[in-house]
């Protein structure tokens, strides 16, 4: 009779817990970031997330972040899993690896980077409403195209 009562317990626990793991997966995306246009051989690339204009590119404000490594390559790839909702994307290229977008004394950026919807925005900050999409699919890529600040 335990060993039956057990049984059941166990079984309903493995039902409840494979339900609970498939309607969080319904609720979430796996969003591709695919970042090209990289033409130095060194670094790495950095890539933030934020979901709203509150803190839209703020030090360590953004809700995921990814960083992976050049190599040779003109372009890489970085996947999250998202819950679906409006986001915007920023990244670059930190060439020199010191875990920052060098800027000189105007704070004009000297590395490459891009935004979301590939806003080439030069002379101001872009805005959340700029650059965000909305996550609404099982799954969705997007493409940015790292550029210097002259060439945009």
């Amino acid at each position: 009779m335990a060993g039956t009562r057990i049984t059941k317990s166990l079984l309903f626990f493995v039902i409840f817990f494979s339900l609970g793991f498939t309607f969080s997966y319904d609720d979430n995306c796996i969003l591709t970031v695919v970042v090209g246009g990289i033409d130095t051989p060194s670094g790495t690339i950095r890539v933030a997330i934020y979901n709203s204009q509150d803190h839209f590119l703020e030090k360590d404000k953004f809700v995921f972040n990814k960083t992976i490594v050049v190599g040779n390559n003109k372009s890489v790839r970085l996947d999250f899993i998202l819950p679906h909702a409006y986001y915007a994307v920023t990244c670059y290229h930190d060439i020199n690896d010191n875990h920052r977008l060098d800027q000189n004394y105007m704070g004009i950026p000297q590395e490459p980077y891009a935004l979301s919807n590939n806003v080439s925005i030069k002379w101001r900050r872009p805005t959340f409403d700029e650059t965000k999409f909305a996550v609404t699919k099982a799954a969705q890529t997007i493409y940015l195209e790292v550029k210097r600040w002259k060439d945009r």
